[in-house]
């Protein structure tokens, strides 16, 4: 009896091994495969249903599934929340016209450390980083010869050609629960820039549509998802305009007589929105912020010499992302990365390092 319960007892002891996890020989799945999972169950929401919607047009997404070449990005352990990484445009070295080369799109924590390549070409830029930080859609040039969206994970894999047109199709941004990516494109009248409009699809470059009926461009969502920003441009005026997800209520902010309104984007709380604004030719491009009622515009960067392209907030709301020239006193000197206080106050050179950076993203 003795011998039988024995048996017995160490049968139930490797049932029990076999079960628990470290104890047994069940694999274990890594974060890579974690993420690839993750990314390729993504099934972007049904396009809106809103009467002002135009019908489908078939932009024959291409998929190409592979990593970029020459580069071996370091995969994480973990994937960062958004809170904690950056996009942006890197480049090596500066031409004697003062432009950046060898450029490539970099991700790195906030506070500048751990910078690494996802990508090794002049012409991807644009990048947008997706609200849960695994994915970054951006525009390139010299992949195919042509304006087209693409996205690769955030650990350098998956490079994927969303569109496929003849058109300028560029500034991608993630949807707030990024399900959907929207950009703009010329691709009806791809020599009219009075025919640039704003399109949306799912994050696999499923069902690609124009969701407004007036031309417009820089969509962005609120982070609530429930709001867009975006700007038209008329007679030599730039407008910033918002309107309801759905595409219904489209509204003016503020229309600048004057020069233009670039990049605008909600603050988290959906109260404000930031912009880069130049009110005369001769004045210098500032951080401008505006209440979400056209209310209250004033400057966070009085004095100094903004770049347009690439503002975001930082997701707690306190802070802004942007790029100025040197020293931010003039347009000469390398691009480097910035952020100032939502106030006005305490603004910081971030510690990159790269020569020349720009486009920069926080993602929602």
């Amino acid at each position: 009896m003795k011998k039988i319960a024995i048996c017995i007892l160490g049968m139930v002891l490797i049932s029990l091994a076999c079960r628990l996890p470290g104890l047994g020989s069940a694999p274990v799945k890594s974060p890579i495969s974690s993420i690839t999972s993750v990314a390729a169950s993504l099934t972007p929401n049904p396009s809106p249903t809103s009467s002002n919607l135009f019908p489908t047009i078939s932009l024959g997404p291409e998929v190409t599934p592979t990593p970029t070449p020459g580069l071996n990005p370091t995969a994480s352990s973990t994937v960062a929340n958004r809170a904690g990484q950056i996009v942006f445009v890197s480049c090596q070295s500066q031409n004697s016209l003062g432009m950046g080369t060898q450029c490539g799109i970099s991700i790195m924590n906030a506070d500048g450390s751990r910078m690494r390549p996802l990508t090794n070409l002049d012409d991807d830029i644009y990048p947008s980083l997706s609200p849960d930080g695994r994915r970054v859609a951006f525009r390139s040039l010299r992949r195919d010869r042509n304006d087209e969206i693409y996205v690769i994970n955030s650990d350098g894999s998956n490079l994927t050609r969303l569109t496929n047109t003849p058109g300028e199709n560029t500034a991608p941004t993630w949807s707030a629960d990024g399900s959907q990516i929207a950009f703009r494109s010329n691709l009806l009248a791809p020599n009219d820039p009075a025919q640039i409009f704003m399109y949306v699809m799912g994050a696999d470059g499923s069902n690609p549509h124009r969701f407004t009926q007036s031309s417009g461009f820089a969509p962005r969502w609120s982070l609530d998802g429930s709001q867009i920003v975006f700007l038209t441009f008329s007679n030599n005026l730039t407008s910033l305009n918002s309107m309801n997800a759905d595409g219904t209520q489209a509204r003016v902010i503020k229309t600048n007589p004057a020069k233009e309104i670039q990049s605008a984007v909600w603050s988290p709380d959906g109260t404000q929105i930031a912009f880069l604004s130049q009110k005369t030719p001769d004045d210098p491009i500032e951080v401008d912020l505006i209440g979400a009622d056209g209310k209250n515009q004033h400057s966070l960067t009085p004095g100094y010499q903004v770049v347009f392209g690439g503002l975001s907030w930082s997701p707690d709301g306190q802070k802004l992302l942007f790029s100025m020239h040197g020293d931010g006193k003039s347009l000469t000197g390398a691009l480097q990365l910035y952020t100032v206080d939502a106030d006005g106050s305490n603004l910081n050179k971030l510690a990159v390092s790269c020569t020349y950076c720009y486009d920069p993203d926080w993602g929602h």
